[in-house]
């Protein structure tokens, strides 16, 4: 089991899916997220299948990879986050890439992710961004050209008296 701080998370009750077409990084993450403690992960090498096992499980995160064939993970999210029904569209979902440029970040979260993990990850990494998913679970928006995780973030930083009123710079869009 990876070594983490005395406050960690139980994850042993979460059911989670992993998408990826690399038999290899099936292995790969299922290992990794056994080490963190979770005892249910659900791998599957076809992009196509996940819908069948989305309505067959309750599962609490998705991960994909981006690049896959036939459908890649920013189509997937996509398709995911368009879903009929009360649950799946709001899953989580983590897409994994080792293009982690700015475009190919911005097009995932346009899609609706919640993370994008750079590859090669490491468990402690992975583990951050669980925890942090679950500690602030975003709130879901809808426009006319998205339904996702609200990517606005506050800056957090200190609150002096002179930092009370409001500067366009508040608000960062991911």
């Amino acid at each position: 089991m990876v070594e983490l701080e005395a406050d960690a998370y139980d994850l042993s009750g979460l059911n989670i899916m992993v998408v990826d077409d690399s038999m290899f990084m099936l292995k790969l993450m299922e290992a990794m997220l056994k080490a963190l403690g979770v005892r249910r992960v659900k791998c599957i090498d076809e992009p196509t299948d996940v819908f069948v096992q989305l309505e067959r499980h309750n599962v609490h995160l998705l991960i994909t990879d981006i690049m896959m064939s036939p459908i890649d993970g920013i189509e997937l999210t996509k398709t995911i986050r368009s879903w009929g029904g009360e649950k799946v569209p709001f899953t989580p979902i983590f897409a994994l890439s080792g293009l982690t440029d700015q475009e190919n970040v911005m097009r995932a979260a346009q899609a609706g992710v919640h993370e994008v993990l750079a590859k090669p990850i490491s468990p402690r990494s992975l583990y951050e961004r669980i925890h942090r998913t679950i500690e602030h679970p975003a709130d879901f928006i809808q426009s006319d050209t998205y339904f996702g995780p609200d990517r606005r973030v506050t800056n957090a930083g200190p609150r002096s008296a002179e930092r009370r009123r409001t500067e366009p710079d508040d608000v960062i869009f991911f």
